[in-house]
């Protein structure tokens, strides 16, 4: 019996690692002991690649750490806003900030990426909300409390529609979520 070519060695070693990579052991096996040709070998990959993308996101363990984390953020914010206002007035993050640092863009994208436009929104509201904290920063500086305040009462609603965007997003993915 002839021996396979190089080339249907390395395609039948992507293939294979493709299989493995997705999971499909057996599918291996049957791969490696068939004899087949360069053309259904690259068919055979593609296949097996395209099936394994997923129809809805999966959630790993530090994507769900990643959401928990901005959304029991914004829940103590809530909760202490008298401080976050201080905080505001001193010219320091608070827990408004920190939980936009705790999401990133990029693990929002990838867990939203099934889901429409709700990364979109949550990307507007929060765009909006360190806007209104900038402005209220340097309106109590610059200008006066109560402008800081005003600036300070529209960066807690775009906070609020943050929140509920996060929420949303974690409903339909079934992440459960921290609760104070």
């Amino acid at each position: 019996s002839p021996r396979p070519s190089m080339a249907q060695m390395l395609l039948l070693t992507i293939v294979g690692l493709l299989l493995l990579q997705c999971g499909f052991v057996e599918s291996l096996t049957a791969a490696c002991a068939a004899r087949c040709s360069r053309r259904h070998a690259v068919l055979a990959g593609v296949a097996i690649a395209h099936r394994a993308l997923p129809v809805s996101a999966e959630v790993d363990g530090a994507d769900q750490v990643s959401l928990a984390g901005a959304v029991r953020s914004l829940d103590e914010a809530f909760a202490n806003w008298e401080a976050e206002v201080g905080m505001m007035q001193l010219g320091r993050p608070g827990k408004l900030s920190q939980a936009v640092d705790r999401l990133p863009d990029s693990v929002l994208e990838r867990l939203a990426s099934g889901l429409g436009g709700k990364a979109t929104e949550y990307k507007k509201h929060k765009n909006s909300m360190l806007t209104y904290l900038y402005l209220a920063n340097g309106a109590s500086k610059y200008e006066s409390q109560s402008k800081g305040l005003e600036y300070m009462s529209s960066a807690q609603a775009e906070a609020k529609l943050v929140l509920s965007a996060l929420e949303e997003v974690a409903a339909a993915l079934n992440v459960p979520l921290p609760r104070q």
